[in-house]
């Protein structure tokens, strides 16, 4: 186990049901257990069926166990699975350091088709979402994972 740079990491993962949201939550969190750290994860769930809104909370600790949820504004890494759900909660969690991780694939999330509102142009939004991160990475998960 190494030290952390800063203790607790605190990491959102945001998303829409049907991704894998949970999973993701979970195989990051066993694996960083299996490696001795503490690890505390919550969830929430916007509309509670497929398509909706999904974030799990993960505080990762070299230290001790915290509590689950992260105050807003306090995000240190932000893990979204979907563009409009990342950019979401980077208005909420985000700050001026945080480092953003992001699967360019769109899901239009139930808030979308169910207002009638068209999807954002992807250029404009990764733009928003590279604006409000100290750093953003862009990974093509989807098609890596198809491959």
């Amino acid at each position: 186990m190494n030290k952390l740079a800063k203790d607790p990491i605190n990491v959102v993962v945001a998303g829409v049901g049907g991704q894998g949201n949970v999973m993701v939550t979970l195989v990051l969190g066993n694996t960083l257990v299996h490696d001795g750290y503490f690890v505390t994860i919550g969830e929430t769930y916007g509309a509670s069926q497929r398509g909706g809104s999904v974030m799990s909370h993960l505080k990762i600790s070299a230290e001790k166990q915290y509590s689950p949820l992260i105050p807003e504004g306090q995000a240190d890494i932000v893990l979204g699975m979907e563009p409009v759900e990342t950019l979401r909660v980077l208005k909420s969690y985000g700050n001026q350091n945080v480092v953003t991780v992001l699967n360019p694939r769109p899901i239009h999330p139930v808030d979308f088709t169910g207002s009638g509102a068209g999807y954002p142009d992807m250029k404009s939004l990764l733009a928003q979402v590279t604006g409000m991160s100290a750093k953003t990475y862009v990974v093509a998960a989807t098609e890596e994972a198809q491959t």
